[in-house]
């Protein structure tokens, strides 16, 4: 198996850094800056002709009183706009809080009083819980990215912010770009918020360098690439391969802001020529779902695409080999950090596993003393703390902060088994495990077992709490496009699951759903079903 030679400096970053400078400005300034490096439906951006709109927003916004330090709330799809902004408030200095556009306005309640922003940007459609937030004064000002502005005081489009800049639009207003510490806040992204209220994770202008170099290399980012990420950029995910990463790596990201559908990614890949493609596996299962989704469409352009967000198992690169022509592979991260285990072309692929650690990472599987558990043995995978690529904190929540530290390591709660070779094997979240008859069970593998067949097209495993069993293990299945629940369905299901797990993995009861309950990334809320069973 070939190794990974990193480059000298590979996550070393100096005192100062900016996150525009790293990803925009310089690039401008180089044999890049006539390359692309935005594109969406409609129009393109040069690294030069990114420079100058961030300038002109960046403007814009320091007129309206954003400096150094200002937390600016942006609640938006991958809008360019949407880019341009988070970009402007990384250039003056100020944090760019990045919520997702489907949290109900009580949720969006939360985030603005968690980060007290003044001003915020979002595009229309999701625009009316800040309008009232405008109305109620708990905002200065709101710029509307992609329509006409309201007639409410302090509301203005994302025209009018650069008209205010004073600079025409096509002159470069003058605004310095910040010579923020490596460590000053950069970006806020929140967590799911499936065990109380989200937490609001802080990250430092050193993460352009210290992850940016690692998606750099497991994206294998080249000249000439075009990186698609769907996913809204409030998911560390996606805005790290997606949009940060790809820009400090000088290629070109697609800014794609379409509600996302199986078909119109697939003509988005094909209309932009999109080379490495970033999603999680709920779309890869949509996909599956829609038989010949794909046909008429071009994909020649696809070198490999990347899985992350949850665990995606066997069953989807089984599945897609038979459809796709393009590799699929899987990497683990999480939102204080990004990614850190990885599967990578120059390593071979192990069936079932998320890959081995990343380069520059020190990292371990340990059980409740802090001691590292035997390889083929279950433990809690923990993140050194001295790793420079972690979050600030978590904000206004130190308590949850010290809390995720155990000593020297960080506990991300997710559990794994290790191979003589270093390859990891994810068994779920600490929360979702139980055991029944006694046994370990692990809710991802029976699930991947139950989607395998042709008439399931999404499955969810927990364990409810039996006198016999310990734990009682429950399926919830959604039926493929096409396919009626009924009893005998359920019965073949799980005569299909026999023959691939052992007995006591087997569900005793499967129940037919709609739909499976999924947080705003897509990953499955088994606890939103224990509660509806409890």
């Amino acid at each position: 198996m070939a190794e990974v030679v990193v480059e000298p400096g590979y996550r070393v970053y100096p005192p100062k850094v900016n996150i525009f400078h790293h990803a925009v400005e310089r690039h401008a300034a180089s044999e890049l800056g006539d390359a692309r490096a935005m594109v969406w439906d409609g129009g393109a951006f040069t690294y030069k002709e990114l420079e100058a709109e961030v300038n002109r927003v960046a403007a814009g916004l320091k007129r309206l009183g954003v400096k150094r330090g200002d937390m600016v709330l942006l609640r938006s799809r991958n809008h360019p706009h949407y880019c341009v902004g988070a970009l402007a408030c990384w250039k003056l200095g100020a944090v760019s809080v990045l919520s997702n556009s489907l949290l109900r306005p009580e949720e969006v309640d939360y985030v603005l009083g968690n980060c007290e922003a003044r001003v915020a940007l979002a595009m229309e459609d999701v625009a009316a819980p800040l309008r009232d937030f405008l109305k109620a004064g708990r905002l200065d000002h709101l710029v509307i990215l992609d329509a006409a502005a309201g007639s409410a005081a302090g509301e203005l489009s994302y025209e009018a912010l650069k008209e205010s800049s004073g600079g025409a639009t096509d002159t470069v207003a003058t605004v310095d770009t910040v010579d923020t510490d490596a460590l000053d806040p950069a970006f806020m992204c929140y967590s799911s918020g499936t065990t109380g209220n989200p937490k609001g994770i802080l990250h430092a202008h050193r993460w352009v360098i210290t992850l940016g170099d690692v998606i750099k290399l497991h994206m294998e980012f080249a000249p000439g690439d075009v990186m698609l990420a769907p996913g809204e950029f409030s998911f560390m995910g996606s805005i790290g391969q997606g949009y940060i990463a790809a820009l400090y790596s000088g290629v070109t990201m697609v800014a794609y802001h379409e509600r996302v559908s199986p078909r119109g990614i697939l003509e988005a890949i094909e209309r932009h020529k999109v080379t490495k493609f970033f999603s999680v596996p709920t779309l890869y299962r949509r996909i599956l779902s829609e038989e010949g989704c794909e046909e008429g469409i071009d994909l020649s352009s696809l070198e490999f695409i990347i899985s992350s967000g949850e665990h995606m198992g066997s069953a989807i690169p089984e599945l897609w080999a038979k459809r796709f022509d393009v590799p699929i592979y899987e990497v683990y991260g999480v939102g204080e950090v990004q990614t850190c285990i990885g599967n990578l072309r120059a390593w071979k692929q192990v069936k079932g596993s998320i890959g081995r650690p990343m380069p520059g990472f020190r990292v371990a599987l340990l059980d409740e003393a802090l001691e590292r558990v035997p390889v083929g043995e279950p433990g809690r995978f923990m993140i050194h703390r001295s790793d420079p690529g972690f979050f600030l904190t978590y904000h206004k929540q130190p308590e949850k902060w010290r809390n995720a530290f155990k000593g020297d390591w960080y506990d991300t709660g997710d559990v794994m088994i290790a191979d003589e070779e270093g390859f990891l094997f994810f068994q779920g979240r600490q929360d979702d495990l139980f055991k029944s008859r006694g046994y370990f069970i692990s809710p991802q593998e029976v699930e991947n077992a139950l989607i395998k067949h042709p008439g399931i097209k999404e499955a969810a495993v927990i364990g409810l709490p039996d006198e016999r069993y310990g734990n009682r293990i429950c399926a919830y299945v959604v039926p493929a496009e096409g396919t009626a629940p009924s009893d005998a369905l359920g019965a073949e299901v799980l005569d299909f699951a026999r023959d691939q797990l052992a007995p006591y993995k087997i569900p005793k009861t499967l129940e037919f759903l709609e739909e499976i309950p999924k947080n705003p990334v897509g990953k499955i809320l088994r606890r939103a079903l224990k509660t509806e069973n409890a």
